[in-house]
């Protein structure tokens, strides 16, 4: 049962370092979007369509314009929840200092044992929590980063198309 409990930190501690690492990727891809995309959508030639188009034009650059307004919002959304999972966490660990205590060290080999389990199961009980959290925020953030990838690419073309640039 031990060995069990330390193989389960051990796989938990692998499976917060794989939640950050996630999360980080999906933030780099987030900066690398608006990166990609604001270059590419013509602010400069959308108060034309204001001044000197038709009102069914106006009125579909109104709709883009708030598409790509709720895409940037889901974009900040995605991010923040992204860097709230990457952020540092209060985890558990190994309390060290009773390692080489002599009263400790005197009892019985069961009786070591099973205190250390009941160690290591609390440290899990804590450390799981907090990265079932995590997963949930990353799970949130990348359904957000998904629509809100396709809001910006359907809004950025139909400003393109309307515009014509």
């Amino acid at each position: 049962m031990l060995q069990i409990s330390r193989d389960e930190y051990a796989s938990e501690k692998e499976r917060t370092n794989s939640l950050d690492n996630k999360a980080n990727i999906f933030m780099s891809a987030i900066i690398a979007v608006i990166t990609i995309f604001i270059p590419i959508i013509p602010f400069s030639k959308i108060p034309e369509i204001y001044i000197s188009s038709s009102k069914i034009q106006i009125v579909i650059a109104t709709l883009i314009l708030s598409i790509l307004t709720s895409a940037i919002g889901l974009l900040i959304k995605a991010f923040s929840l992204l860097y709230s999972s990457f952020q540092l966490k209060n985890y558990a660990c190994i309390n060290i200092e009773n390692l080489n205590d002599d009263y400790i060290l005197r009892q019985d080999i069961n009786i070591s044992e099973k205190g250390l389990i009941e160690h290591y199961n609390s440290i899990l009980k804590t450390n799981i929590e907090i990265n079932n959290e995590k997963a949930k925020k990353i799970v949130i953030g990348l359904k957000y980063s998904a629509i809100s990838f396709a809001l910006l690419c359907a809004s950025s073309i139909g400003l393109i198309v309307l515009i014509g640039g």
